[in-house]
């Protein structure tokens, strides 16, 4: 079990680093949650694969079995989604200045774009499309981050834990 807390211990210090990466993002004038989405496609796998290589190294003895490396995986993705998108609801909760900028630059995007979408896939869905952006809520882009952290770090994990698995000899 003891790999289980490793797991938490690495989640959090993930999770709190890609919240930190949040708030740089904001203070550069960058827009966070794209930033945060990107970074995450680095860091996570980053937190992943130091839990299982700490685990198998210095825990159990260099060996880690397939199913210890998913429950590993499975806990810091999942700890570092949740504390990201809740800090992302936070600082929008405590920033409606925040919310607003960030909201007003993904319109921005979709209008930018509106050319392109509507040649694509006609004028009715790039209106649905920029009306759902214009009612975005500070729930939905939470959700949006939490959505972006699980889905690429289970696949992360499966690569991960297939590449350092190695069974104990019978």
């Amino acid at each position: 079990m003891q790999y289980l807390k490793n797991s938490l211990v690495f989640g959090v210090m993930g999770g709190i680093f890609s919240s930190i990466a949040f708030y740089v993002f904001f203070w550069m004038d960058l827009e966070p949650t794209k930033m945060s989405q990107l970074f995450g496609f680095v860091t996570l796998p980053f937190f992943i694969l130091i839990a299982l290589i700490y685990t198998k190294r210095y825990v159990n003895g260099g060996y880690l079995s397939f199913a210890q490396g998913m429950s590993m995986g499975f806990l810091v993705y999942m700890l570092v989604a949740l504390l990201s998108a809740y800090s992302i609801f936070l600082a929008m909760t405590f920033d409606p200045e925040l919310f607003e900028l960030v909201r007003e630059a993904k319109i921005a995007a979709l209008v930018s774009t509106e050319e392109q979408i509507v040649n694509q896939l006609g004028q009715e869905s790039y209106d649905v499309t920029l009306e759902s952006v214009r009612n975005l809520t500070r729930a939905d882009l939470a959700l949006n981050e939490f959505i972006w952290k699980v889905l690429p770090g289970l696949f992360y994990t499966i690569v991960i834990a297939v590449i350092l698995r190695k069974n104990k000899p019978l």
